[in-house]
């Protein structure tokens, strides 16, 4: 997380720094290894591709940006074993050189951490530096121009039906209902295509695919005092956000949707297209005031978790309520999971 271009880390010659995904990449005695970056759903994905590879028999470790330290896991990991890792722009700015996997993959791309970055440009150099190292690169549509490069396939957003497995045209069975009509089904599908060309088993991947979950914080659902609570704390950039509230629309529910924290240096005015996809929008954090702003009416500045838990009852009972920040969460709390946890403890004791 040291920025480069700020005080006092500005000096560093990039040459003369090791990290540990360094260090890893060094002594690492597999070969067998699959890089995830983007913008979102790299930790729903690494997640989903261990699962897969665990199904098969295989030894698989999901480490590096999704909480388990690269070098935690090293000494543990065989030769025949699968590392799925995921690393941040961050991450990839300041390694030295990645070595030839057996693939590479962009999950999504869009504005987020301009506060780290010095332009957008700068953030897209980071995550495609991954291109040029795996005999199997997936990636948006569009991100780069490269004759070995796959897109990812997006027919599935154009199926009515959201909740299935959808492929080429082709329906492959339910997917579990926490996944059904959710964000998440970018990452399962995402799974589906990269397991495939992997050469893994078919049955056994869509046999898998068809029962995953998500995390605890990753568009997580609950349903007490007769509203739907989803913990979406994971959401820290506005495509995120957008996302989720999609996923959940159209719909006649009364949507109340929690959103703010740390500004990231996202272009705010996407807010603006929300304002159709919910009744309310609450707002807390360092950057709550300024989103606000962009929501106009139906924008309520309530500034704490504390703060819209205590005053919910002064509106109409929502059919949902959609925890969503849309920011990074280090302006009031150690971390995204602790902002989560916070939420889902008001859940709990929620007093309609």
């Amino acid at each position: 997380g040291v920025c480069p271009y700020k005080t006092p880390y500005t000096g560093i010659p990039k040459e003369k720094v090791l990290t540990d995904i360094d260090i890893f990449f060094q002594y690492v005695s597999t070969k067998n290894i699959i890089i995830v970056t983007g913008t979102n759903g790299k930790t729903s994905l690494v997640d989903i591709m261990v699962g897969l590879l665990t199904a098969h028999g295989f030894t698989a470790w999901g480490c590096g940006n999704n909480e388990l330290p690269v070098l935690d896991c090293l000494e543990h990991i065989q030769e025949n074993h699968w590392v799925i890792l995921e690393l941040s722009s961050f991450q990839l700015y300041w390694a030295r050189s990645l070595p030839l996997v057996k693939a590479a993959v962009v999950t999504s791309f869009s504005q987020d951490h301009l506060n780290w970055h010095k332009d957008m440009d700068d953030y897209y150099q980071a995550k495609a530096r991954v291109l040029s190292k795996a005999t199997l690169v997936f990636t948006p549509k569009g991100f780069a121009q490269q004759d070995h490069i796959q897109y990812w396939d997006q027919s599935f957003n154009s199926n009515s039906e959201k909740s299935t497995l959808f492929l080429k045209g082709k329906h492959l069975g339910a997917v579990h209902p926490l996944v059904r009509s959710s964000p998440l089904l970018f990452p399962l599908h995402q799974a589906l295509e990269l397991s495939l060309n992997l050469g893994l088993d078919q049955d056994i991947i869509l046999d898998f695919l068809r029962s995953w979950w998500p995390r605890e914080h990753r568009f997580a659902q609950y349903r007490i005092k007769d509203i739907l609570w989803i913990n979406d704390t994971k959401a820290t950039n506005i495509e995120a956000t957008q996302a989720a509230l999609t996923s959940l629309n159209p719909t006649t529910d009364k949507i109340y949707v929690v959103m703010g924290g740390e500004s990231k240096g996202q272009d705010m005015s996407v807010l603006d297209s929300f304002y159709d996809k919910a009744a309310k929008f609450f707002f807390i954090g360092s950057a709550g005031a300024s989103m606000a702003f962009f929501l106009k009416d139906k924008a309520i500045v309530v500034d704490t978790l504390d703060n819209f838990f205590n005053q919910l009852n002064q509106w109409e009972k929502p059919d949902i309520v959609l925890f969503s920040p849309a920011c990074s969460s280090l302006d009031q709390f150690k971390h995204y999971k602790h902002r989560g946890e916070v939420f889902h403890h008001h859940c709990l004791n929620y007093d309609a």
